[in-house]
C-alpha cells in the first residue's frame, strides 16, 4: 500500500506521537510512504508551523519523514496539475496530491485539508479525477478511528490530549475533550464528522 501525506497530517499526527503508527493501520512500510517536495522545508521553516507546534513535535516530524520518500516527478500528471490550478480552494500541496498517478492502484491520500476535498468534489474541471480518487482519500478523523481500533482508546486519547488535540484542531478537540467521554462517545463524534464530509463530497466517498 502506497500512502501519500500532506503536511497537515504529518504535523497533527506527529504532535500526538502517532505518525509512525500509520504503517501498521494501513499495512504499509516507510519506503512506501510519500511526502510533498515542500514538506521538510515547510515543517522546519514556516512561521505558522513554528508558532502553532512545539519544537519537539517539529523535530520528531522531521526525523520520521526522513525515512519517507519524496513524491517523484514521474507520479505527477502535469496536465491534471495545470487544470487543478483553476479550482478555487485547492492549494499547491493538494494540487500536487490530486494530480498523482501512482504506479499501483493500491494507494491512499491522507489529508487534513477538508476544504480541498469539497472543492474537488464540486469541480467539473476534471470529473474523471473524482472517479479516480473515489474512496482513495482519507481524512484525519478516519485515521484516528483506525488508530483507536488498532492501538486502544485509552492510549490514543491520552496522546491526543497531551498534544493539545493535534495542534488545537477544532474537530478533534470537540470529540476528545468531552467531559467523561468514553470510547463510544468519541468514535460517534468522529463518525459524525466523517459522515458530514461524505455528504459534502459524495463524488469522492
Amino acid at each position: 500500500m502506497e500512502l501519500f501525506l500532506d503536511n497537515d497530517i504529518i504535523l497533527k499526527l506527529s504532535s500526538a506521537n502517532l505518525l509512525e503508527k500509520i504503517e501498521t493501520i494501513f499495512d504499509s512500510t516507510s519506503s512506501s510512504i510519500y511526502i510533498l517536495p515542500t514538506a521538510k522545508s515547510y515543517i522546519s521553516k514556516s512561521k505558522r508551523v513554528l508558532t502553532k507546534y512545539r519544537q519537539n513535535t517539529i523535530k520528531e516530524a522531521l526525523k520520521i519523514i526522513s525515512n519517507y520518500q519524496t513524491i517523484p516527478d514521474s507520479y505527477v500528471d502535469q496536465n491534471k496539475f495545470i487544470k487543478l490550478s483553476k479550482i478555487e480552494g485547492i492549494d499547491s500541496g493538494e494540487q500536487l496530491l490530486y494530480s498523482l498517478t501512482p504506479s499501483s492502484e493500491d494507494f491512499l491520500i491522507l489529508t487534513g485539508d477538508k476544504v480541498s476535498i469539497t472543492a474537488l468534489n464540486k469541480s467539473s474541471v476534471i470529473s474523471s479525477l473524482q472517479k479516480y480518487f473515489k474512496n482513495k482519500i482519507v481524512c484525519l478523523e478516519q485515521i484516528l478511528i483506525n488508530l483507536i481500533r488498532s492501538e486502544g482508546f485509552t492510549d490514543i486519547k491520552n496522546n491526543i490530549e497531551k498534544s493539545n488535540f493535534c495542534g488545537d484542531d477544532k474537530t478533534i478537540k470537540i470529540c476528545f475533550n468531552q467531559t467523561d467521554a468514553v470510547e463510544s462517545d468519541v468514535t460517534n463524534c468522529l463518525d459524525s464528522y466523517i459522515s458530514d464530509l461524505k455528504k459534502q463530497a459524495p463524488n469522492l466517498f
